[in-house]
């Protein structure tokens, strides 16, 4: 038994995955640095679905796609993103860095206390945050001694230039 498919039905295939299309580059440019997965939930998508239609965007250059650790991890950007911006958007992916590295960008140097305070999360999830952004290079603590450490943005400029 073979399937005829006429004309209509081509088109009809070809609007939805056109909308499709433009549904996820739309959360692409809306969340720059935004993980396949993300994806996955708020398209509603199938898994293949979602991937063909990632591939095709990627292959037109439409968007810009970062493998890291051994392609493990993939952030999605618009096209036009500077390669210099992608690591430090591709680490502020997650609410928690981001309010991190917000509070660093208004008060340039802070203790540990000082960023626990305006994250309202617990000492242990914000150290292993601050340890993320200071392996990712976005931010560099100096330890004093007295046992304390500063930290403040490696590149204030960079990431100010994202934020705005």
């Amino acid at each position: 038994m073979s399937i005829i498919l006429d004309n209509n039905s081509n088109k009809k295939m070809t609007m939805a995955v056109e909308e499709k299309k433009s549904k996820i580059l739309d959360l692409i440019v809306n969340s720059p640095g935004i993980r396949y997965r993300q994806l996955l939930r708020y398209t509603g998508l199938s898994n293949g679905s979602l991937s063909y239609i990632l591939k095709k965007l990627e292959d037109s250059k439409q968007i810009v796609v970062n493998r890291r650790d051994n392609k493990k991890i993939t952030n999605y950007f618009p096209k036009g993103v500077k390669m210099r911006e992608l690591h430090v958007v591709a680490n502020l992916t997650n609410n928690i860095d981001r309010k991190i590295v917000q509070f660093l960008l208004k008060q340039e140097k802070c203790t540990f206390r000082d960023i626990v305070t305006p994250t309202n999360k617990a000492p242990s999830t914000v150290s292993w945050h601050l340890s993320r952004l200071r392996d990712a290079n976005i931010i560099m603590s100096v330890r004093y001694n007295n046992g304390r450490s500063i930290y403040k943005l490696k590149n204030k400029r960079l990431v100010f230039e994202i934020f705005s």
